[in-house]
């Protein structure tokens, strides 16, 4: 049918008919989405079910459904009792779960949460029991808690009783959809409830690990495991009552020497993740730390091959899973519950495995107390100089994986201990620069990797003292062809980071020596990545060289060329990348003299940053496809990486060439790059785009206004479009990408629309960012509510996304100046007014707009509409800082209101009563002045202020109110106020620190004035 050839050409090869598919697809999602819906599912069962059903998946939203027909839930739900194969039945079940958790809230499916709970314990068919086990516990991930109290027990009996169902499939979709509930239940009682059911959940796991029960078995205890670990990590209380026995019955499994590797390598992950989420209560089990840290040394030691045997050229060690977990299992022992327990244990371990003098056990003690040095930091230091003695003894053991993990440990202690590199550098350094030239080459890989690594937390210039003996070894190991490749690598690399180490007159000695050998192994060595890392290293040297280089950067800058020319066809090729991060340092370095060569190259980079991406042709994965994030599931991650990488680069040239481009190739440049900032598939592109754009306009030949108004339309497209707004860390890029933008527009005029459409876009920021956070206030989603404060922006994000928004604003009217008084600033006003009105969570924001805008004289939409909102909220909010900056508006709204002083006057009376706070009273005072030129009798309203005063407070507000009230009885000597000018002279009630306001106190008190009567 029509349905199947559109999902054919979604997947052919040519990207014109793909492309031309996607958007035909989309006009029929907008236009028609009843019909898409009923033809997607019709397609279900056929040749493109899977595709039809993931597709079906991605336009579910609220908006499509809303016209679709009622019966379409219907025949989705239907699916699942049809027999179709499982690949596709997973995209079904997940489809039935994302529209179930946005149509059940909105009481659009009421009663699918009933089918559910009915097909679970009626239907007797396993299969379709299952899944509607899998569907529940899905959707109630997506509802929450609040949907689903009113019947909680109802969901706790059924899946409490499939536990027990004959059928392993319903079993093991119970004990997965149980542990998925608790991580929603919020009700304690039925925390305690669930959290009762894991000795069930054990009972299920341990039946699953036996062998014998169905061929896939194992793949269902890794799932549970799997869940344990996730409601581990987010709900810690689930093992509060069970904690010891759950901890003993997975040690059993980890020390079972029958047992899958898999399940091994789970159940230390499971131990590990009740250690961080209950730190407390695993501290009183200290056997079984001991026993933990025993096992899991015992893993580091039970080696299948010498570590010295393995291959280092991709950074990882050998050993597989359980190797890692384990290893990296002692730092997470340590970091989360620490002190004595971990100590003493690991201690004593490690000191039997080092005195038994086996070499797999000194390596593993060695590796033990690298992992945990800085979860015990505070034990390890008093013993740390015979620590250290006894591992540096060892960087001449017999055995070479011995050496390495030794060099692992003092690595590692040059992070933890701050002063451990200070302490030993002059000891260590000669050792570790020797072992370069080690007899085995996995050591001389190992000892060049670990000097830059020994380096990373001191101050630059500390290795100044080295460098001629260190660079003398890494140079003849990274030129020697003999050497393995990894250990020419690892030295390339280590090259790179000496140099970037190593201060100025340090790189005036070693250029001489270092350019030549490093051209010669960028343009002679048979291994990509081998010369791949030389042309870093030439760039980092070229970038720190400055003008020393530019003598030799034609000769380079070509030698370079060649090696792209060598590499230009090919895919995947290492050298290509590194050619041009070669040449963005050398850019930096050489600026606008590297324009004739930029040019060039620029080609290539455009058609790298706009290539084809491509569709990915097998979906026959039982894998989510979205589960890559920002990843679109038709496109090829390796393309859009190139694609990224091109972006960024070309934003480094442009940082290193200043402002010296041509109009066309500003222009080139910018269409690229507003491409990029248009990509509807990846979020870190579009960034790449926008700060592509952002260098692009600093250029003399950019058409500033042109990039602008690109920038400012299309992030306000994606600020303003709901899917994008949901995650603020986002929006926060976009609009620090925007704020550059502006700012640089400052020697410009920018035109009224594109000015008025950017404040439109920032308003509409501040009023989601303010609805979305009402939401999780009322949802009870506490980690997603914030309060604002400065203190909780860390773990709230929205009020950090609003604090960029305002200074966005603020950037905004800088740049404009006067220009703001206009239609931009009438804007800004008016919808900072509604948002005072409107938005209790983003009013104090909208209060310092307005206040910002009236300092530059900006009154919008009319002073009296200002006044009476200021009024209305000075009087009728709780929140004393809302109430300041109403005062505050009013005062700098006062001077255009000559005829609304009767309007004023309400919120001055109530801010001055007794009860109110030293700052509230100091802006009251503040607008009291601003009332006098309209006509307010000082005469009759400075005495009111006398039972109020002296303002003991010390900040910015009292300091002005003492100030201006200092300055008035200087010119209309009140008697009223001699009491107080004789507080603010005692230094024991108010901390004047103000010299004006001292110096005025003297000469009130000089002249006599505090004597009168």
């Amino acid at each position: 049918g029509k349905m199947e050839s559109v999902l054919a050409a979604l997947v052919n090869p040519d990207g014109t008919v793909r492309r031309s598919a996607e958007t035909a697809f989309k006009e029929q999602v907008r236009s028609s989405p009843g019909a898409v819906v009923e033809s997607l599912l019709g397609c279900a069962k056929g040749e493109w079910g899977q595709l039809a059903v993931l597709l079906l998946k991605k336009i579910i939203s609220e908006d499509v459904w809303a016209g679709v027909a009622p019966g379409c839930k219907d025949a989705l739900l239907g699916l699942l009792t049809d027999d179709i194969p499982r690949r596709v039945m997973v995209q079904v079940e997940l489809a039935v779960a994302k529209l179930g958790g946005i149509l059940i809230p909105e009481g659009k499916w009421p009663d699918l949460l009933d089918k559910l709970l009915v097909a679970a314990t009626g239907d007797p068919r396993p299969a379709v029991r299952s899944s509607a086990l899998r569907i529940f516990s899905e959707v109630t991930t997506d509802i929450g808690d609040s949907c689903l109290s009113a019947f909680m027990g109802t969901i706790y009996s059924v899946f409490e009783s499939n536990m027990a169902h004959p059928d392993p499939n319903v079993r093991h979709a119970a004990i997965v959809g149980s542990l998925n509930i608790s991580l929603i239940v919020d009700h304690e009682l039925w925390k305690a409830k669930f959290s009762c059911l894991l000795p069930t959940v054990m009972k299920g796991l341990s039946d699953f690990l036996q062998p014998g029960i169905n061929d896939d078995s194992k793949d269902k205890a890794c799932d549970i495991m799997d869940a344990l670990c996730l409601v581990g990590e987010s709900k810690g209380f689930y093992f509060r009552n069970f904690a010891r026995e759950y901890l003993t019955a997975m040690h059993q499994v980890l020390t079972n020497p029958s047992e899958d590797h898999r399940v091994v390598v789970l159940a230390a992950e499971c131990i590990l993740v009740t250690y961080q989420s209950l730190p407390k209560k695993c501290k009183k089990y200290p056997q079984i730390i001991d026993q933990t840290i025993s096992t899991f040394l015992h893993f580091v030691a039970a080696l299948t091959e010498d570590p010295s045997e393995w291959d280092l050229s991709s950074g990882e060690d050998e050993e597989g899973d359980l190797y890692l977990t384990a290893k990296d299992g002692l730092a997470k022992i340590a970091d989360s519950i620490g002190g004595r327990p971990v100590y003493e244990s690991l201690q004593r371990r490690v000191m039997e495995y080092v005195a038994s003098g086996e070499w797999r056990k000194v390596y593993a003690g060695f590796i033990g107390l690298s992992q945990a040095a800085e979860g015990c930091v505070a034990l390890l230091k008093p013993n740390l100089k015979q620590l250290t003695e006894t591992v540096a003894g060892n960087l001449t053991h017999e055995n070479a994986a011995v050496r390495m993990a030794a060099l692992e440990c003092l690595t590692q202690w040059s992070e933890d201990f701050p002063s451990f590199v200070e302490a030993t550098h002059q000891t260590l350094i000669p050792i570790f620069a020797k072992l370069t030239g080690d007899g085995n080459p996995r050591v001389r890989a190992y000892a060049a990797r670990c000097i830059p690594e020994f380096y990373a937390e001191s101050p630059m210039g500390s290795i100044d003292p080295f460098v001629s003996p260190i660079l003398q070894s890494l140079f003849s190991l990274s030129q020697n062809p003999s050497e393995p490749v990894y250990v020419r690598r690892d030295s390339l690399s280590a090259i790179t980071y000496t140099i970037s180490q190593c201060s100025e007159h340090i790189i005036a000695t070693v250029y001489p020596q270092a350019m030549p050998v490093l051209s010669a192994i960028a343009t002679a060595d048979p291994d990509p990545l081998t010369v791949a890392k030389s042309l870093k290293c030439i760039g980092k040297l070229a970038s720190r060289s400055g003008a020393r280089f530019t003598p030799d950067s034609e000769k380079i800058i070509m030698g370079l060329k060649a090696v792209y020319d060598n590499v230009r066809g090919t895919d995947s090729d290492p050298r290509r990348s590194a050619v041009f991060h070669a040449w963005a340092d050398i850019c930096k370095a050489v600026g606008k003299g590297f324009l004739p060569y930029f040019e060039g190259i620029l080609p290539v980079m455009l058609s790298v940053a706009v290539q084809d991406d491509g569709p990915v042709a097998n979906f026959a994965s039982d894998d989510d496809p979205e589960a890559d994030g920002d990843d679109h599931p038709l496109y090829k991650t390796a393309v859009l990486d190139d694609r990224l990488e091109s972006l960024e680069l070309l934003a480094e040239f442009l940082e290193g060439l200043g402002e010296g481009l041509s109009p066309a190739v500003c222009g080139d440049i910018a269409r690229v790059a507003e491409a990029a900032l248009r990509y509807p598939h990846r979020h870190d592109i579009r960034i790449a785009g926008g700060e592509l754009l952002a260098e692009v306009i600093r250029a003399e030949g950019c058409d500033k206004i042109t990039v602008l108004h690109a920038v400012a339309s299309r992030i306000g497209e994606l600020v303003t479009v709901k899917n994008e707004f949901g995650d603020p860390e986002k929006i926060k890029e976009y609009l620090e990408v925007l704020k550059t933008v502006v700012l640089r527009c400052k020697d410009v005029a920018i035109p009224v629309e594109v000015a008025t459409g950017v404040a439109k876009t920032l308003l509409t920021a501040l009023n989601q960012s303010a609805s979305r956070e009402l939401d999780a206030f009322q949802s009870g989603d506490e980690d997603s509510a914030c309060s604002g404060s400065d203190s909780e922006e860390a773990v709230h994000p929205e009020a950090a996304l609003r604090r960029i928004i305002s200074t966005v604003i603020e950037t905004m009217l800088v740049v404009l100046g006067d220009g703001c008084r206009g239609a931009v600033g009438g804007v800004l006003m008016e919808g900072f007014l509604q948002l005072v009105e409107e938005e209790f969570l983003v009013r104090e924001l909208a209060l310092a707009g307005v206040c910002s805008l009236l300092k530059k004289g900006v009154v919008g939409c009319g002073v009296e509409k200002a006044v009476t909102v200021l009024v209305e909220r000075s009087l009728g909010d709780d929140d004393d800082d809302v109430k300041e900056y109403c005062l505050e508006g009013l005062s700098l709204a006062a001077p255009h209101a000559p005829t609304l002083l009767h309007s004023l006057q309400p919120a001055l009376q109530a801010s001055l009563a007794p009860t109110a706070s030293d700052s509230l009273k100091a802006a009251s005072i503040t607008l009291l002045f601003a009332l006098f030129p309209l006509g307010l009798d000082p005469a009759a309203a400075i005495p009111r202020l006398v039972p109020l005063l002296p303002l003991k407070e010390d900040s910015p507000s009292v300091r002005k109110a003492h100030l201006q009230l200092l300055n008035f009885v200087k010119t209309h000597p009140v008697a009223d106020l001699r009491g107080f000018v004789q507080a603010l002279s005692e230094p024991a009630n108010v901390d004047l620190t103000d010299d004006e306001g001292k110096a005025l106190v003297q000469e009130l008190t000089a002249t006599g004035f505090c004597r009168r009567g």
